[in-house]
């Protein structure tokens, strides 16, 4: 335990259990509405991710973060479907990422190149983020909670650390990279966000 790459690791996974178990209880509220195909998305391509990283027989702690990310976004996505209530749109974005994940998938049972399908699974997740950014940027008032976010860039964050230790790997380096720039960039567009929308709605007024 005196590791300090098992206990960033240990860290990371509270942080993002927390976020995901957070943006639940906010969602269960009715305070927001996600995007079911969303977190669908997520689910799959962080699953393809974590399948084709162990597959490829590294350890599971230098990559904390897919190793709790896809457990949290199973478990929100299935939450999510169980309460009803989400948003039914799917956005064409989502669709060419669904779409590319099921050749990713082929590509990886024919070919059995692990690293290629993880690092084509992180691709996806990065395209997977622009609904949402784009939906912050374009209509502030439809903001995503800021506490879960947060949670979720801080886990990134420290899953730098067991990612970049001696033994850890270029896919777990990757993924902790890749992670925490695309939820810090959330965030802080997400800020954006509830600046613009009192000033929006004065505006209405």
């Amino acid at each position: 335990m005196s590791d300090p790459k098992n206990l960033f690791a240990i860290l990371t996974a509270l942080l993002m259990t927390g976020g995901t178990i957070w943006y639940c209880y906010i969602f269960a509220k009715g305070e927001v509405k996600p995007s079911l195909a969303s977190w669908f998305l997520f689910s799959v391509a962080t699953g393809l991710a974590f399948s084709a990283y162990t597959a490829g027989k590294h350890d599971f702690v230098s990559n904390a973060a897919n190793t709790s990310d896809s457990l949290s976004c199973v478990l929100a996505f299935l939450f999510i479907w169980h309460r009803g209530n989400w948003h039914r749109g799917v956005s064409q974005t989502s669709k060419y990422c669904l779409w590319t994940s099921g050749f990713v998938v082929a590509f990886w049972l024919i070919t059995r190149s692990h690293d290629f399908t993880n690092l084509a699974a992180q691709t996806i997740l990065v395209v997977a983020y622009i609904p949402t950014i784009e939906k912050l940027w374009k209509n502030p008032e439809s903001r995503e909670p800021a506490g879960p976010w947060i949670a979720f860039c801080l886990a990134s964050c420290l899953s730098l650390i067991p990612a970049f230790s001696l033994e850890s790997n270029v896919l777990a380096k990757t993924y902790a990279v890749r992670a925490a720039i695309c939820t810090g960039f959330l965030v802080l567009v997400n800020l954006r966000a509830a600046k613009l929308a009192p000033a929006q709605k004065e505006t209405v007024r």
